[in-house]
């Protein structure tokens, strides 16, 4: 604002100046002109490192946005992989049942948006890092959960600990794959 005002005075010196001495110039009006001109640079240059700024800051929220949605996806996926605890510590109860089925469609919902998601904004590599992981997931965790829903029940609070915690190997390796895809894409 002070740049702009100095300007709009140099401005105003230098036509006065202009118009008092019928068009011949001494001095002190170059040195307003000089004045005018540094007060116009200095007001671009202020603009410019201003828009920058904004580009930048708007880059940078485009990026965490990015960040966040790739950890939604990555959460549902792993979402998917508890399940199958979930179903091993059941209580045998319709109203469980019912939850589980619930909350499982719930969450293969949510893999279906971040893949569709995914297919229309990430890198190429994301997106098949993604599939992968997820594709790794329901073979490791639906397998689990189809013996899980045929095993017992759990009657009593000691049965809730499970001891060992359930393999899924090729889940893990393919979730450090997509991580370092997605890792590598929000990179600036």
């Amino acid at each position: 604002m002070i740049t702009l005002m100095g300007a709009l005075t140099a401005t105003t010196t230098v036509t006065a100046a202009a118009a008092k001495c019928g068009g011949g110039l001494d001095a002190r009006d170059v040195i307003a002109l000089i004045a005018v001109f540094v007060s116009v640079l200095g007001l671009a240059v202020t603009v410019g490192i201003a828009a920058c700024n904004v580009v930048q800051q708007q880059k940078e929220n485009r990026r965490q946005e990015r960040a966040k949605a790739y950890a939604e996806a990555i959460r549902a996926v792993d979402d998917y992989l508890e399940t199958p605890y979930r179903i091993r510590r059941r209580d045998g109860s319709a109203a469980v049942r019912w939850e589980l089925t619930e909350s499982i469609s719930e969450i293969q919902s949510r893999n279906s948006f971040h893949k569709d998601w995914l297919r229309i904004n990430a890198p190429t590599k994301v997106y098949n890092a993604y599939i992968a992981f997820d594709k790794a997931a329901r073979v490791e965790a639906g397998k689990q959960m189809t013996a899980g829903w045929n095993g017992p029940v759990t009657k009593k609070d000691r049965q809730i600990p499970l001891g060992e915690p359930l393999r899924q190997p090729q889940s893990a390796a393919a979730k450090n794959v997509v991580l370092e895809a997605m890792t590598d894409c929000l990179k600036p």
